[in-house]
C-alpha cells in the first residue's frame, strides 16, 4: 500500500542521510532511532498485518490499525517538530495517509464482529486498568513540568519549544486515546475493543 511504501521510504532516506536532520544532536539521535523502529518493526508489521486482514482475520485488521496509529502519531512528530528539511513533503504524505487509513477503516468497521472475535476470558479489565493508568500518568507528567515552567519558572528537561511539541501531542493524542480506550474496554463496550488496541500498539511500538 502506499503507507507501507511511503514509511519504507522514509525510514530508509532517513537513516541514508542523516546529515540531512537539522536540529540539534539529541533530537537527531532521536529521529534516528525512531527511522530504525519503522524500517525494523513498524513497516513489517504493517505489511504483516495488511496480509492477514485480506484474509479476514481481526487481528491483521487491528494490527493494520494500531500501525496506522503509530505513523499519525510519529509523523505528527516530524512534521511539527523536526526543522526543516529536504523530507518535508514526505512528512506530510505519510501523516495525511495515515489519517487517511484511520478514517476508511474505521468508517466500514463492524466493531461488533471485532468485539466478538476476543475470548470472554479477555482480561479487559486489567488491560483496560492499566492503559487509563499510563494515560493519567502521563498527563500528570507533562501537566506538571508544564506548571513548574510557567508558574514557578523552574527549567523543563528539554527545550521548551521541543517540550511543547511532545506535551501537546501526547496531551491530545496519547492520553485521550489510552484514556477512552480503557474506560471502554474496562465497560466491554465494543468499540472500546477497537481504540485500546490501536492505543496499546502504536504506545508499545513507540
Amino acid at each position: 500500500t502506499p503507507l507501507i511504501a511511503l514509511m519504507l521510504v522514509q525510514s530508509v532516506l532517513g537513516l541514508v542521510w542523516s546529515d540531512q536532520y537539522r536540529d540539534v544532536d539529541w533530537i537527531r539521535a532521536t529521529w534516528y532511532g525512531n527511522d530504525w523502529i519503522t524500517l525494523i518493526a513498524a513497516v513489517p508489521l504493517l505489511w504483516l498485518g495488511r496480509l492477514h486482514a485480506a484474509r479476514g482475520s481481526v487481528r491483521g485488521l487491528l494490527l493494520v490499525l494500531g500501525i496506522a496509529g503509530y505513523a499519525v502519531y510519529n509523523y505528527a512528530f516530524y512534521l511539527f517538530g523536526a526543522a526543516l528539511n529536504i523530507f518535508f513533503p514526505v512528512y506530510v504524505a505519510v501523516f495525511l495517509l495515515g489519517i487517511a487509513t484511520l478514517g476508511l477503516l474505521l468508517s466500514h468497521l463492524d466493531v461488533t464482529a471485532v468485539a466478538g472475535a476476543f475470548r470472554h476470558e479477555t482480561p479487559v479489565r486489567l488491560i483496560g486498568g492499566y492503559l487509563v493508568f499510563v494515560a493519567v500518568g502521563l498527563a500528570i507528567v507533562w501537566l506538571g513540568m508544564w506548571g513548574a515552567y510557567a508558574f514557578a519558572g523552574r527549567p523543563t528537561p528539554i527545550e521548551p519549544e521541543a517540550f511543547k511539541v511532545v506535551a501537546a501531542l501526547d496531551l491530545s493524542f496519547m492520553v485521550p486515546t489510552l484514556t477512552v480506550g480503557g474506560v471502554l474496554l474496562w465497560r466491554r463496550r465494543a468499540w472500546g475493543y477497537v481504540i485500546a488496541t490501536i492505543a496499546a500498539i502504536q504506545g508499545a511500538l513507540y
